[in-house]
């Protein structure tokens, strides 16, 4: 497991199963690229980073950009319940999916979670332009840098 601080100031973090960037585009707002079958730790992924950014901003619009996932592990949702309720009332999240598997567990983890308002997405032109209505200027999304890709992929 891995985290490397980029030029943009956005946070890589890989594993041998994939990997996830996080981009801090305002005050408040992160956008969570995911590739492969990134698994973190609560400690050792983006929670912490997530956790700073509502401190600073008191609430957090997190975009997810899920299109090469097709599923959550059950480690996932155990790891991530508890960070919503802790920070209940203080997220909103869009999130971008191709797979309704996924779009559906995400939204059930908003339900249990309680207090996250979750709005998804199946084309990414709508979810660049639901980004650019919280952060005008926002033209693009970005992309997992290729030696982090090809990893998650050798290792799938």
């Amino acid at each position: 497991m891995s985290r490397e601080i980029q030029f943009d100031r956005s946070i890589l973090f890989t594993s041998p199963g994939g990997a996830a960037l996080v981009s801090f585009l305002a005050p408040g707002v992160l956008l969570l690229t995911g590739a492969g079958g990134y698994q973190p730790t609560a400690a050792e992924g983006p929670m912490p980073d997530m956790d700073q950014e509502i401190a600073r901003a008191g609430k957090l619009v997190l975009f997810l950009n899920m299109l090469d996932r097709e599923r959550l592990s059950g480690g996932s949702r155990e790891m991530w319940l508890p960070w919503l309720k802790r920070h209940h009332g203080k997220i909103e999240t869009h999130v971008l999916v191709r797979s309704k598997l996924l779009d559906m567990a995400m939204t059930v983890m908003a339900i249990v979670g309680g207090g996250v308002t979750l709005k998804s997405y199946s084309s990414p032109d709508e979810f660049v332009k639901a980004i650019a209505r919280v952060v005008p200027g926002f033209t693009r999304l970005p992309v997992v840098p290729a030696k982090s890709r090809a990893s998650s992929v050798a290792t799938r």
